[in-house]
C-alpha cells in the first residue's frame, strides 16, 4: 500500500500567468492501523478521539469525555465498548481512571508515560507497525 507523504495545492490565478503551489498540512492524515495490533490501534484511536473532543467540547467532564471516545471509536469499528475499553485498561494493567489520568496527562502536559507504556506493550508480529504509528501519533 503506497502512503500519502505530503499534498500540495494549486493555485492558478486568471489567464494562468501566476501559479501558486501550496503544502498543504498533513497533521489531519490519515493514519492506517491495518498493520498494527488492534490493543495499539484501538488505544490510539481512544487517544485521538479523545484529544479531538477536547478540544471540541468545553465544560464536559475528563469522564464524559473519556467514556464518549470509547464508545465513539467502538461504533467506528462494530465492537462492543467492553472491547475497547478492555485494551485501555486490562491489557495495559491499568484501571479505568488510571487510563483516563494517563491519557490526560499526554494530551494536556505532553507527559511521556502514555508513549513509553505503549511502546513496551507492542505486538510481537506487529512491533515495527506498531512503534512507526505510536510515535506517529504520540509526538
Amino acid at each position: 500500500m503506497e502512503v500519502i507523504t505530503a499534498k500540495y495545492e494549486l493555485i492558478i490565478y486568471d489567464g494562468g500567468e501566476r501559479i501558486e503551489f501550496k503544502r498543504i498540512d498533513n497533521s489531519q492524515e490519515v493514519i492506517d492501523y491495518s498493520k498494527c495490533s488492534s490493543r495499539i490501534s484501538q488505544i490510539l484511536e481512544i487517544v485521538t478521539e479523545m484529544r479531538k473532543q477536547l478540544s471540541n467540547r468545553t465544560n464536559v467532564s475528563d469522564i464524559e469525555i473519556y467514556t464518549s471516545a470509547i464508545n465513539e471509536v467502538a461504533r467506528n469499528l462494530k465492537v462492543t465498548n467492553t472491547t475497547i475499553s478492555d485494551k485501555v485498561t486490562r491489557q495495559l494493567d491499568l484501571t479505568a481512571d488510571q487510563a483516563r489520568s494517563l491519557i490526560f496527562d499526554y494530551l494536556r502536559n505532553g507527559s511521556p508515560d502514555l508513549k513509553n507504556l505503549l511502546l513496551k506493550k507492542v505486538g510481537k508480529n506487529t512491533k515495527i507497525s506498531d512503534i512507526s504509528v505510536i510515535e506517529k501519533i504520540l509526538k
